[in-house]
């Protein structure tokens, strides 16, 4: 592929421009079309997106976010490498540029996420395990306690799996796991819901559409992880389900809706935490890709949003421009990915223009709306 940045983002724009009658026509049963955020309260859920600081003086993207999002996530400001970057060193300054933001703004926040065993600061790492427990410790508390009757929800413990690693239950090996095996998650939880006992407290997890080994695997471990929390009395308002749909990966859609009435009827919330799509499967010609993101978030959304225990929908960003797909970080753990690709997983394109994905995403919100999918819900 040779084209420029230019021809990309001109020809994008055209080809929403181009498909935007057709499938505004999608979205117009809903009483209030203006809106994702609105389409999603009429359906019974909230819809959002993350945010991060680096967004904040672009004026327009704000505007794009206030005008569809009803609730936010950040996307690194609570993760320990930037909020505590030091042994005894906590950063705050992003953490209360977004609460600031969203008090503001009259939105509510969702703080992501204090422990992941994939992405620790170096000095926990070099930590010895007893230190570890200590530093868990001191860490939540400090953290939570600063924000206490700030955040609508916390997640506490990210993508706690990984069955490649071999380990009891299928865990992900780390820093937490190694100093205080399992018993890690069932602390966070405990510990949390008496510091900030109005927040919701999440456990949030990736990979569980998908239908191979890895992810059924995962999906069995979750269940079992939440089954273990209960019995031990702790506190779980929600399970965090990330949603970055790969369309080169297998799925079921009866087999994942089972799965989220099975997660149903652990009386759990379920939040789709950061949705997107991983386009570089797709085809090359913007047009036609744009046309399958959509349709790949419509087939998901019209499954997930059968269950009413499914409460929220936050894409991973709004606008194509801002993804992470398009970080330098992910070109850098992706090598094979073509140099002037340019990843278009989102329902707004470059230059803030719907796109098919808004649509089709409008068009789900509605169908909760109708009850013909959601309403009041069946089981398989």
């Amino acid at each position: 592929m040779k084209s420029s940045f230019g021809r990309r983002t001109f020809l994008g724009g055209a080809a929403s421009a181009l498909m935007m009658p057709a499938r505004a026509g999608l979205a117009a049963n809903c009483s209030d079309a203006r809106s994702l955020g609105a389409a999603a309260v009429d359906a019974g859920v909230q819809f959002g997106c993350s945010i991060g600081v680096d967004v904040l003086p672009d004026r327009p993207y704000v505007d794009l976010m206030l005008r569809e999002a009803r609730i936010l996530t950040t996307d690194l400001a609570f993760k320990l490498p930037f909020i505590n970057p030091e042994r005894g060193r906590f950063d705050y300054g992003p953490a209360d540029q977004l609460v600031a933001f969203a008090r503001t703004n009259k939105l509510p926040l969702r703080a992501h996420t204090l422990f992941w065993d994939l992405a620790n600061p170096e000095w926990v790492v070099k930590l010895s395990a007893t230190e570890r427990r200590a530093e868990f410790d001191h860490i939540l508390d400090t953290i939570v306690s600063r924000y206490r009757g700030q955040i609508h929800s916390w997640d506490l413990v990210n993508e706690p799996f990984w069955p490649e690693f071999g380990e009891p239950g299928g865990f992900r090996r780390g820093a937490w796991y190694d100093a205080m095996g399992a018993g890690y998650v069932d602390r966070a939880f405990q510990r949390a819901a008496v510091l900030d006992p109005a927040a919701k407290l999440v456990l949030n997890q990736d990979m569980t559409e998908r239908d191979d080994a890895t992810g059924l695997a995962v999906r069995k471990s979750l269940l079992r992880l939440v089954d273990e929390l209960r019995a031990k009395g702790r506190r779980i308002d929600a399970v965090g389900l990330q949603g970055h749909i790969d369309p080169s990966l297998p799925f079921d859609p009866g087999a994942f809706e089972a799965f989220l009435w099975q997660l149903a009827d652990r009386k759990v919330a379920i939040y789709i935490t950061e949705l997107d799509v991983l386009d570089t499967s797709l085809p090359k010609d913007i047009a036609r890709r744009d046309l399958e993101v959509g349709r790949q978030l419509r087939r998901f959304l019209d499954i997930v949003l059968k269950v009413p225990a499914v409460e929220m929908i936050v894409t991973w960003q709004l606008a194509d421009n801002k993804s992470w797909y398009r970080s330098d970080w992910y070109r850098s753990v992706t090598p094979s990915l073509a140099k002037d690709w340019l990843a278009r997983p989102l329902p707004f394109d470059d230059r803030l223009e719907r796109k098919s994905a808004w649509y089709e995403m409008a068009a789900a919100f509605c169908g909760r709306k109708a009850g013909g999918q959601a309403l009041p819900g069946k089981r398989l």
